[in-house]
């Protein structure tokens, strides 16, 4: 399996699971769904050549999860649906951030 095909099936897989799994009536922060979610952004992560708009909108996903909170009726839903996209995001760019960091601090001889 090629990298692109491996970086579509998970990433692909781990937005639908973040979606739809809420939606479906299972709570947002469950201990089995986060780490498969995380998993995936793990492993789309580690395949993905990002720039600098991809670690950009993972920072910005992450900072705007709690803001739904308060709309009366579908508030708790769209944060469990940020929460889970933020679980995905976050662990997707960590790995191209720590390569970035990695790279700075490489001593060459």
């Amino acid at each position: 399996m090629q990298e692109r095909e491996i970086i579509k099936y998970a990433g692909l897989l781990g937005i639908v699971l973040a979606v739809l799994l809420p939606i479906a009536g299972m709570a947002g922060f469950k201990a089995e769904i986060t780490w498969l979610i995380a998993v995936l952004g793990l492993i789309t992560g580690f395949f993905l050549k990002a720039d600098v708009k991809t670690l950009l909108a993972g920072i910005v996903l992450l900072s705007i999860t709690g803001i739904f909170a308060t709309i009366p009726q579908f508030g708790e839903l769209l944060t469990n649906i940020f929460k889970n996209l933020a679980v995905f995001a976050g662990a997707m760019i960590a790995i191209p951030a720590i390569r970035v960091i990695w790279s700075k601090f490489k001593v060459r001889f």
